[in-house]
């Protein structure tokens, strides 16, 4: 049988819309930081690559327990929670640029805690899809996610880019393009808050039973795990 189609539900698209706006974002970032570390800040080679390995060290750090985490809590919450406070760190960039008070420590501290943030973003968003599209259109909804993924990692580079090629000087588009990476959070934010399906938490279970464990107790069996909490 043909697998229903995720399109269909306007939460999913909902969703699709606010994780190209943030995946947009993010990308921007990997463009705009380390300009703005070489062009306004001297950066060393040694610096700008300790910032693409702190933008990525995040996933490694807490890859495994945040998904432990997110299960626990309201996964629209969480997605949102993630994009206002990636959206608040690049908005520090340009503000401390233009009071002249930027330094490379503030720029490492971004990209870290943005790191962190996208952790928690990447793992809410395949979180709440079974929620939003049911197991029918699960796997559609799925290649779909993938696909921006894939595209938007090409793309964000290229706006990035892009937004560089605007001016003559980057020293003055820099801070404009980490702007628009702050923005483009934002608007995904806002864009989250439209999803209407907010699933009731289930009830929390015994002590003891943690999410996803396999363990025999009141309310799973030793077939299947506890369900995560919405």
């Amino acid at each position: 049988m043909r697998p229903a189609s995720p399109w269909h539900v306007a939460d999913f698209r909902t969703l699709f819309t606010a994780s190209a706006l943030s995946q947009l974002g993010t990308h921007i970032g990997y463009v705009a930081v380390p300009l703005i570390a070489v062009s306004a800040l001297d950066a060393s080679p040694g610096q700008v690559g300790a910032l693409a390995t702190l933008s990525t060290l995040a996933f490694l750090l807490i890859g495994l327990p945040a998904g432990a985490w997110v299960d626990r809590m309201r996964h629209r919450r969480v997605l949102i929670a993630a994009d206002l406070a990636r959206a608040a760190l690049y908005a520090s960039v340009p503000v401390a640029w233009w009071l002249d008070a930027l330094t490379m420590g503030q720029l490492f501290a971004v990209v870290l805690l943005s790191g962190g943030a996208t952790v928690f973003f990447d793992i809410g968003s395949q979180s709440v899809l079974p929620q939003l599209v049911g197991r029918s259109a699960l796997v559609p909804a799925n290649v779909a996610v993938v696909s921006l993924s894939a595209v938007s990692s090409v793309a964000g580079r290229d706006a990035g880019g892009g937004l560089v090629e605007l001016l003559p000087a980057p020293i003055a588009v820099a801070p404009i393009a980490v702007a628009c990476t702050a923005v483009s959070y934002l608007a995904s934010a806002l864009r989250l808050i439209a999803i209407r399906h907010t699933p009731a938490r289930a009830p929390g279970p015994p002590s003891g039973c943690g999410p996803r464990s396999r363990r025999a107790c009141g309310t799973c069996s030793a077939t299947r795990s506890c369900a995560p909490w919405p």
